[in-house]
């Protein structure tokens, strides 16, 4: 063991692994830099990192084999056949300075203080949602996929959604008898100030359903989103209509929107949505008993 530590500092391998890493170390705190800087995709990143890894073993077989000298790369000889010189000692320095660099790059990068990104504040959202427009004639939809898209849609937190009981109070002030469709959410939005309407619908063919959804400025009806989706089950409306409140965050500015962990819904979910609707429209009638 000491015979091969003693040829393996002879052919500066200890060396050459010092200033290898010294150079892959540096090569890589400048790139975690620079890449950002130009939104470099995160596979360069990675490449950088296993090809310097899978070079290691290869300098060291160099390292073994070959020398470095100022008249060239020589093939190595035995420690018996090499004849008596004295080696330089430039080879030292530069590991020493290559690893200096790497150390105080490392110190800057990680000891400096770094400003704090200030978050992104997003100019507030108030939406209205409107009754949507059922066309499978099944009543236990009226009334859940408006309240599923209002508890989706205050995920972010920027977008408040008006509460539809009162909405629809609002509307019956401005024109009694009226139902909360697009015109008469409009109508609320106008009164209170509210941003976006949005309005939705329901269809089905068989077993396959679809929910549409539209978004549009209150005061002028410009279309900010137009979004729908389709799948096959009663009980899969309300998954479709979390996808696409999703997409509708996203339009309204949310670039951070991400879907909530996948819930199974159910026919009961569905029900419980409806009687849940139903009781707050007993208890603003006064009926709740």
């Amino acid at each position: 063991m000491r015979k091969l530590m003693e040829e393996l500092r002879r052919r500066q391998v200890f060396r050459t692994i010092g200033l290898y890493v010294g150079g892959i170390w540096i090569t890589l705190q400048v790139a975690e830099v620079l890449l950002p800087v130009y939104e470099a995709p995160d596979w360069i990143m990675k490449g950088l990192l296993t090809a310097g890894i899978i070079g290691l073993p290869i300098a060291i077989a160099m390292a073994w084999f070959y020398d470095l000298t100022s008249t060239g790369l020589h093939r190595e000889v035995a420690a018996d056949e090499a004849p008596a010189t004295t080696r330089g000692r430039g080879v030292d320095f530069v590991v020493i300075g290559i690893l200096a660099v790497a150390l105080t790059i490392s110190l800057i990068i990680n000891f400096l203080p770094q400003e704090p990104v200030a978050a992104v504040q997003m100019e507030p959202v108030s939406v209205l949602i409107a009754d949507f427009d059922n066309g499978t004639g099944d009543s236990v939809f009226n009334g859940a996929l408006e309240q599923a898209l209002t508890i989706a849609i205050e995920e972010s937190s920027f977008i408040t959604a008006f509460d539809r009981t009162a909405a629809d109070r609002t509307l019956q002030k401005i024109s009694e008898g009226a139902v909360l469709d697009e015109s008469g959410a409009r109508l609320v939005a106008a009164r209170e100030g509210i941003d976006v309407v949005i309005r939705g619908e329901l269809a089905a063919d068989k077993n396959k359903y679809r929910v549409g959804v539209v978004a549009m400025t209150a005061e002028t009806g410009d279309v900010l989103a137009n979004l729908d989706s389709s799948a096959d089950g009663r009980s899969n409306v309300l998954g479709l209509v979390s996808e696409l409140a999703v997409e509708l965050r996203e339009k309204l500015g949310d670039a951070t929107a991400e879907a909530a962990p996948e819930e199974t819904f159910t026919t009961e979910s569905i029900e419980a949505m409806h009687d849940y609707v139903n009781a707050q429209r007993l208890a603003r009638d006064g009926h709740d008993e």
